[in-house]
């Protein structure tokens, strides 16, 4: 919210850049941990998006 703020964005391109930003961050942090795990990064992509978007409501 403050990047879209303080590039004077309204709300609905804030608001989609914060969803966005939201879920790159959270696969990408299990991507890190599913790799730190032993997986390669393929398999570790694909974990990622099954786990994390069916728990996304």
């Amino acid at each position: 919210m403050a990047i879209g703020t303080a590039l004077r964005w309204s709300n609905a391109p804030t608001m989609v850049l914060a969803i966005f930003l939201a879920f790159l961050f959270g696969y990408s942090f299990t991507v890190y941990a599913v790799r730190k795990a032993g997986l390669g990064f393929k398999a570790a992509v694909r974990t990622a998006l099954a786990a994390d978007t069916v728990s996304s409501p």
